[in-house]
């Protein structure tokens, strides 16, 4: 691990402590993402930390909304694997797909070139056949929201995708990324 790497990692913890109170490691896949659970009263939220690539930019230098897409299936995956759900055990043991039937993104500021980004994603609600995933992307230093946004992925099975419930295995393990979304 490098000297910049240890630096920021030492400030996402150390400012992660401060603002949820307690904060742990879950594994190290590359330098530049680090997953982390963010876990406080009332929040519990999965991170990930993803740089700004050259190919995440357009012409005018800035992210493209395409990117962000990418950076909500990272943190979708990462999460649903440390809750135990990964693609393999959610298609091989319980034979469901998850397809995503809306996707929405709000763009709040730009962000550009080599900035650090770090993506929240957490289950906002848990309906009788779908799953809504919520996404806050910010500066890793900063409080303010670069963009958010919405996945609704529905539970089918696989063999003619004909929705079913959500498996009581999949609410159960999904629950501690669970919090109730409150938008007035």
């Amino acid at each position: 691990m490098t000297k910049s790497v240890k630096r920021v990692t030492t400030i996402v913890l150390q400012l992660t402590l401060r603002a949820a109170g307690r904060i742990a490691i879950l594994s190290q896949a590359d330098a530049a993402r680090q997953a982390l659970v963010v876990d406080a009263p009332g929040v519990a939220r999965y991170r990930i930390q993803e740089y700004v690539r050259w190919e995440d930019i357009d012409a005018a230098g800035i992210i493209n909304y395409q990117a962000y897409l990418r950076f909500f299936a990272l943190a979708e995956a990462e999460m649903l694997r440390e809750a135990g759900l990964s693609y393999r055990f959610l298609f091989e043991s319980l034979g469901i797909w998850l397809p995503r039937v809306r996707v929405e993104c709000q763009f709040y500021r730009p962000a550009k070139l080599d900035e650090l980004l770090s993506v929240e994603a957490y289950s906002s609600r848990i309906g009788n056949r779908s799953l809504h995933l919520d996404f806050e992307v910010r500066r890793h230093e900063e409080p303010d929201l670069v963009a958010s946004g919405k996945y609704i992925l529905v539970c089918v099975r696989q063999k003619d995708f004909v929705p079913v419930p959500v498996p009581e295995e999949i609410r159960s393990r999904i629950r501690r990324f669970h919090e109730d979304s409150f938008k007035p």
